[in-house]
């Protein structure tokens, strides 16, 4: 009885550990990805989803002209 207690708070406090590095990694990770889109500018970031396939050729236009001032 007392091992299986001793098992199942080692293997909980390991859980927790893994989870907290995890959390930690992940806010860093969309930090610093969000830190490098926003310093790039819209339109790269326009043309890498355009270049992914997220959008197609109209819209990647249309939101380029918006962008530049163009649009509307």
């Amino acid at each position: 009885m007392f091992l299986s207690l001793a098992l199942a708070i080692v293997f909980s406090a390991a859980a927790g550990k893994r989870w907290q590095t995890w959390t930690v990694v992940g806010a860093c990770t969309w930090r610093r990805n969000h830190e490098w889109a926003t310093a790039r500018g819209g339109e790269s970031v326009l043309r890498e989803r355009y270049a992914r396939g997220e959008i197609d050729e109209s819209e990647y236009r249309e939101r380029l002209q918006v962008l530049r001032g163009e649009g509307q």
